[in-house]
């Protein structure tokens, strides 16, 4: 869907497990959220939508992460 920039992959003792992944672009984020969103993947239904809220990276505005 685009070029990803950063991805956090969250494993959690007990599943699901869940992942953030930024994008370089923002239309590249939406067609991934259109694309993937309800998806089967190995026997399971994928979740994909927008993050709310951002990583907190200082100076770095949440608006140029998508």
């Amino acid at each position: 869907y685009g070029h990803i920039t950063h991805i956090d992959l969250k494993v959690p003792p007990r599943p699901p497990g869940y992942a953030f992944v930024e994008f370089e672009d923002y239309q590249d984020a939406e067609d991934a959220i259109r694309g993937r969103d309800g998806y089967d993947f190995d026997g399971h239904r994928l979740r994909v939508e927008a993050a709310h809220g951002g990583r907190g990276t200082g100076n770095s505005s949440s608006r140029d992460r998508y």
